[in-house]
C-alpha cells in the first residue's frame, strides 16, 4: 500500500506538484498525508486498504485540506503557506499533521 506507483497516490503527488513545482516536495507533502492517514486510521481501528471508503476519505479530505492551503487562488486564501513550505519553515512531512491554525496562522 505505500508504493508510489499507486496510481492513487501518483495523481495526488501530480497535483500537488501544480502547485509547489518541486517534485521532491509534493512527494514528501503526499507521504506525510498517507502517513496521516494511516496514524488516523489506527486510531479509529479503519482497515487500512484503498478498498475501504472510510480510509479513503481520510486520506483524500487530507489531501484536499492541503491542496486548498497550497493554492493561493483557492477559496482559503492561503498566501503564505507556499512561500513557508520553499523558505524551509514548515516540515513537508508534518504539514498533513499541523492544526489549521499552525497551517494559516494570519486568520
Amino acid at each position: 500500500m505505500n508504493n508510489y506507483k499507486d496510481d492513487t497516490r501518483s495523481n495526488v503527488v501530480k497535483k500537488l506538484n501544480k502547485c509547489v513545482k518541486a517534485m521532491k516536495v509534493s512527494r514528501r507533502i503526499e507521504k506525510g498525508i498517507y502517513n496521516y492517514a494511516i496514524g488516523y486510521a489506527l486510531d479509529k481501528n479503519i482497515r487500512r486498504e484503498w478498498t475501504n471508503l472510510m480510509f479513503f476519505r481520510v486520506y483524500m479530505g487530507k489531501v484536499i485540506s492541503v491542496y486548498s492551503n497550497l493554492d493561493s487562488k483557492c477559496y482559503i486564501g492561503n498566501t503564505t503557506l507556499l512561500e513557508r513550505l520553499k523558505n524551509n519553515e514548515l516540515n513537508h512531512g508534518e504539514l498533513a499533521a499541523m492544526s489549521s491554525y499552525d497551517i494559516y496562522p494570519e486568520i
